[in-house]
C-alpha cells in the first residue's frame, strides 16, 4: 500500500513540475516578450516625435531613423520567438491580428520616415491621419495577448495547486 501511495505521489510531483515548466514556457515568457514588444513600440513613438523636432537633414534625425530600424529588427526576433509559444486558439487569433496590425503600422511608418526627410508638414499629416491610430490598435492587441497569457497562467496555477493538494491528501 505504501509503495502505491509513494509511486502515485512521485508521479503527481513529476506531472506538477512539468505543468509548472509548461506554464513558464507558454505563458510567463510570452508575457515578457509582449512587454518587450510594447516597450519597443513606445520607444519608436518617441523617436518619431524626436525626428519631427529635429531638422530633417540632421545627423540626429538620421540617428533616430537608425534606432527605429534596430528596434524593428528586435521586434522580428521577438515575434518569431513568440510564434513558437502560442498555446491556445484565442492566443493564435490575437497573434495573427497583431502581426497584421504590425505590418500595416510598419507600412505607414515607412511612409512617414520617407516623407519626414523632405517635409515635416507632410510627415505630421501622416502621423495624424493614421500612424497614431495604428499604434493604439497594436497596443490594445498586445494588452489583450498579455491578458490571455495571464488567464492561461492562472488556469495552470489552479490545476497545479489542485493536483498538489490531491497528491498531498
Amino acid at each position: 500500500m505504501m509503495l502505491l501511495v509513494g509511486a502515485y505521489s512521485i508521479r503527481k510531483s513529476i506531472q506538477s513540475r512539468q505543468q509548472v515548466q509548461s506554464m513558464y514556457e507558454n505563458n510567463l515568457i510570452p508575457i515578457n516578450l509582449l512587454s518587450d514588444l510594447a516597450e519597443n513600440s513606445a520607444l519608436i513613438r518617441v523617436y518619431i516625435r524626436d525626428i519631427l523636432l529635429e531638422d530633417v537633414a540632421s545627423a540626429q534625425a538620421q540617428g533616430y531613423t537608425a534606432k527605429i530600424q534596430e528596434l524593428v529588427t528586435k521586434d522580428n526576433v521577438i515575434l518569431e520567438d513568440y510564434k513558437q509559444r502560442v498555446s491556445s486558439s484565442e492566443e493564435q487569433r490575437l497573434y495573427e491580428q497583431m502581426v497584421i496590425q504590425l505590418r500595416d503600422l510598419r507600412t505607414i511608418r515607412s511612409e512617414f520616415l520617407q516623407t519626414a526627410q523632405t517635409s515635416k508638414e507632410a510627415a505630421l499629416a501622416i502621423l495624424r491621419s493614421g500612424l497614431n491610430e495604428k499604434n493604439e490598435s497594436l497596443e490594445i492587441t498586445i494588452n489583450a495577448l498579455i491578458a490571455e497569457n495571464r488567464r492561461q497562467a492562472i488556469d495552470s496555477k489552479v490545476m497545479i495547486e489542485d493536483a498538489m493538494q490531491r497528491s498531498t491528501i
